[in-house]
Formats: C-alpha cells, structure tokens, sequence
C-alpha cells in the first residue's frame, strides 16, 4: 500500500470516528416527555423545579400552565414514558404550582403554588397556598389571602419535612415587614400535619435579608438554612440597591443568623436557589450573577457555585463565563457520592434562544472546582430554559425539565417545555 493510499485511509477512518463521537455525544441527551402533547395542552406545559424521583423510577412534577384550566398541573411521569396528570389547579382552588414536590413515607406528595385568582365571593386576592396531594383526596393545609399577608404572600420554593410531618418553607413576599416593595420582605413558616401555621421568621430587608426565593435545609439538630434574593448590605456590587442576597441560619427557637452576605463581586450575588449540605455541615449553592465570568462593560456576572463552611467562610468552587459555557444558575444542586455537583444554567451554552443568550446548560462540578458541561441546550425539540435543577438515579442518570422547547406550541412558537434524561 502506498503512502498516499495509506494517507486517504487514515483521513477516512478519522472522519468516521468524528462522526461517530458527534454522533454520541448527540445522543447524550434524550426527551422523556414533551409536554402540550395532548389536545389544549391537557398534560401542562412550562414545567418548574427538581423532578421528584420514586423508588420505582417514576417522576413526579409539576406544571405552572395548561391543565384543564390553564393553571398548572402536578403530573407523573412513569419509566415507559407515559404522563398522567394527578391535579389539575384553578382559580379560587390554587394556582400556578412552583418549586419542589416533597413525598412522605406513605407517598403523599406536599408543595406550594404560587398563587393568582380569587377565594370564594369575597374578592380577595389569592397570594398562594401549601397542599397535600394524596392518591384520592387534595386539600390545602394553608392559604395566603389578602386579608392576612402579615403571615407571608407568594411562596415559590420547595418545602422540607421534619420526622413529625411538619413542613417549613418560605413566602418571596408578605410578612409584618413593609420593606421597599410595600409588599412585604418575606417570611419562613411552619405547617403542622393538622394545619396549625406559625411564622418563623420575618425579614426586615436591609443587613437581615429579603426575599426569600430558594429551599430549605434542615439539620439534624432542627436548624434551618436558606438563601435570601435580595438583601445584605447596600451598595457593593449588585445593580438593584436592595442589596445582593444572603445565606441564613434559623435556629429551632427562632433565633436568626446572617451566615454570608454576597457583594455580587467575585464572590456572587443574587442566590436565587435553595442550598444542599454534606456530612459536615457545610453548605452549598449557585448564585445566579456575580462571580468572575462573563466580563464586558455593564456585565454583573454569570453566577457561580460556592461552598460555606459553617462558621461562614465562603469559597467560590466555579464562575460561569457564559458564551459556550453556563450563564444564570437558577436552581439548587444535587450531589453525588463521589462529592460531584450537578445543576442547569438558565442561560449559556452557545447562540440560540431569545436575544442569543444560549439555551441552557447541564453542568457538573468536581469538588476541587473542575466544570464540565454535560450537555447545550440547542432550543428545538431537545428543550430549552431549564429553570429547575437535576435529579439522579442509582446508575447516575440526569433528569431535569426545561421551561421551554420541545414539540408542543404554546407560546410563540418557542416550545412548552420538556422531561429530559442526560446518560452519564
């Protein structure tokens, strides 16, 4: 064989290992459910949060549009593939679900909805609600209204829940705090199985926090640990002049500690998700600005993911630099046993979408701070947005949901979301 022979060859195979590794990486990402499949988008479509994953590999979620009334569902979605939904939402009876289902021993399912509509005659404003969804019966174990804001208004995070069956969240507004808004700067509340709510706490704003946006954590000594949006001291790096968002420590007898304040600089700003904890009570989450990535005049950061030690140092373990990389994570982690975090970016990932922002991302980062993108959202039928975070099965499988993208058309023509499924 002559050399020019043998050089045609090599080029060849080349060329087919290229194609097969473009090929593979392609097939890295999968579509479990494309959701407003069904006539009138019946099955929901712009779902939001973490999947709840059973140990039957069933995933549960949920929608903040379509249904049979336009306002959410709470769905399931079984390892075939196949999508039922197990409540529809309304106006006057809860709307609009968002954040995390939470599930019980027994397999009832626990969340909040965000609010929207009336109750009733009185024409109250209706600012949201914490449920409990069994196989055959629904029912609200509290109600946000207009007449009772001082107890919190709008909760749009996930719950948790103690051994007793107690659930505790956050409300982003309400509370006996007026702040700038006039709205209120948020609460964090507990609700007993039989429906006996109680405030936790009140943010001021200011020094003490505002805006409680993300999920809590509950350690084993009944301590709870959140994020707040806003808050912090004024005036560092962060364009809104509410300041740019802390991390908290409520103590079981109410007593509250400002772990961190972000100054939207390299060390992030604006921690729109909830937090996750290690054996060793260290505290980890994603900011959704600051950090050193994405430089250009006006930029305020594509966000980081940052680990705080217990007595409050905080370490930035990566910053997003946008472009191909991530922009915007707007979710809470999950971490594997090897000590690995994985997310999604809102934006990021390459050109695409709305104002060539990128799509999104899957993201994971090694504890020694080593980023890797999973997988580029490209806005078609694989998805697009993904506002809520990942969960993992046992073999390490990613799934997660995207707000946007897919086949159905529901909203000018950009997609109503889908389930997706990433191997590892």
């Amino acid at each position: 064989m002559n050399s020019m022979l043998r050089g045609a060859l090599m080029l060849a195979l080349a060329s087919v290992i290229l194609v097969a590794a473009r090929a593979a990486r392609a097939q890295m990402e999968g579509v479990v459910y494309s959701f407003c499949s069904q006539p009138n988008c019946a099955d929901g479509f712009g779902p939001n949060g973490n999947l709840l994953l059973d140990a039957q590999g069933n995933l549960f979620g949920a929608t903040q549009y379509g249904g049979a009334h336009n306002q959410g569902v709470i769905f399931k979605l079984a390892p075939s593939g196949a999508e039922s939904v197990l409540r529809n939402f309304s106006y006057g009876i809860g709307a609009q679900p968002e954040g995390s289902l939470i599930q019980d021993a027994q397999g009832n399912l626990y969340g909040v909805t965000n609010g929207s509509g009336y109750i009733g005659l009185l024409n109250a404003n209706f600012f949201g609600s914490v449920f409990e969804l069994k196989k055959r019966s629904y029912r609200f174990l509290y109600r946000y209204t207009a007449s009772n804001q001082t107890t919190g208004a709008k909760p749009s995070a996930g719950l948790v829940m103690d051994a007793q069956g107690n659930v505790y969240g956050t409300t982003e507004y309400g509370g006996a705090n007026g702040c700038g808004t006039g709205y209120g700067c948020g609460t964090v509340f507990k609700v007993t199985p039989s429906g006996v709510y109680t405030v936790l706490h009140n943010f001021a704003g200011g020094l003490d926090g505002e805006g409680p946006n993300g999920n809590l954590v509950l350690d084993a000594s009944g301590n709870l640990y959140g994020t707040t949006d806003f808050g912090g001291p004024y005036g560092q790096g962060c364009l809104e002049a509410a300041g740019c968002g802390t991390v908290f420590k409520l103590a079981a007898d109410g007593t509250e500690m400002i772990l961190y304040s972000f100054s939207g600089e390299a060390d992030g700003g604006r921690p729109l998700a909830g937090l996750i904890m290690d054996e060793q009570g260290n505290l980890y989450g994603t900011t959704a600005e600051g950090g050193t990535g994405c430089p250009g005049e006006g930029s305020v950061g594509c966000g980081t993911v940052f680990k705080l030690t217990p007595s409050g140092n905080e370490t930035v373990l990566y910053s997003f630099a946008g472009g191909n990389d991530g922009d915007g994570p707007w979710s809470t982690l999950v971490r594997d046993g090897q000590g690995n975090f994985y997310g999604t970016t809102f934006f990021g990932g390459g050109s695409g979408c709305t104002g060539d922002g990128g799509c999104g991302t899957v993201f994971k980062v090694s504890p020694g701070g080593t980023e890797t993108v999973l997988y580029r959202f490209t806005g078609g039928t694989d998805g697009a947005r993904p506002y809520g975070g990942v969960v993992l099965d046992a073999a390490g499988n990613i799934y997660g949901t995207t707000f946007e993208g897919g086949l159905g058309q529901c909203d000018e023509d950009l997609g109503c979301g889908v389930v997706f499924k990433v191997t590892p």
